[in-house]
């Protein structure tokens, strides 16, 4: 959650953002400059199940595992030499993410196209900003002109996927929708004050982002720590 108020119960453990993408969605991708190929993203984290030639199983390593911090259902993979296809061309991407959940939602565009992702999956609108999806409702247009039809959640158990480290921080899906392809929070500054109560009383807090520049709320911290 990116709402202060959000911090403030002492049940709170545990504060993500969560962007992610059901297995189906489709990417294009390059390996060593090789001509791009369109990918699932399952396919693109299930190796074994893809040639291109034997490039993708000859570049993508398995990272070390991070299951003790996010749990037994994430799971990280290391990409090299990997491109996929964004609003101004293809970059470098290094890491997939896949994670088990209960459930997500369904969007659907005016040209039937369908997007499955987590709540808090961001997408670009037409006036170019990235909403979550959970907040997008009928008649709203994305980037590209495309219009939101419907939003439904779907309650079922499957795996959701995200690029991570993509440089530039978005990515194209075959059907035209701008991703973004990691998680900052929002009012990061409000939040964690809110979270102090609950700190205050013998709690910890574990920090994570991906890089976002120098002189924000995680850098600073950091530079204090040391």
């Amino acid at each position: 959650s990116s709402n202060a108020d959000a911090a403030r119960s002492e049940a709170v453990s545990l504060l993500l953002v969560d962007e992610c993408l059901v297995g189906s969605q489709e990417v294009s991708v390059r390996v060593k400059g090789s001509n791009s190929q369109d990918v699932t993203l399952e396919q693109l984290f299930s190796l074994g199940e893809l040639d291109l030639k034997g490039e993708f199983e000859r570049n993508v390593d398995k990272v070390e595992s991070l299951k003790e911090l996010y749990g037994p259902d994430v799971e990280i993979r290391k990409l090299k030499n990997t491109k996929v296809s964004t609003p101004s061309g293809f970059k470098e991407v290094n890491y997939i993410k896949r994670i088990k959940t209960s459930g997500y939602l369904r969007i659907t565009l005016d040209t039937q196209e369908k997007i499955g992702c987590s709540d808090s999956h961001r997408v670009l609108v037409k006036d170019n900003h990235f909403v979550y999806a959970s907040q997008l409702q009928p008649g709203d247009i994305l980037f590209g002109d495309q219009e939101v039809i419907s939003v439904e959640r779907v309650e079922e158990e499957t795996y959701l996927y995200d690029l991570l480290d993509v440089d530039g921080n978005v990515y194209l899906t075959k059907n035209g929708v701008v991703n973004h392809n990691c998680a900052f929070i929002d009012n990061i500054e409000k939040t964690f004050a809110s979270a102090q109560q609950t700190l205050a009383t013998g709690g910890q807090a574990m920090l994570l982002s991906t890089p976002n520049g120098i002189g924000n709320f995680f850098h600073n911290t950091w530079v204090k720590a040391e």
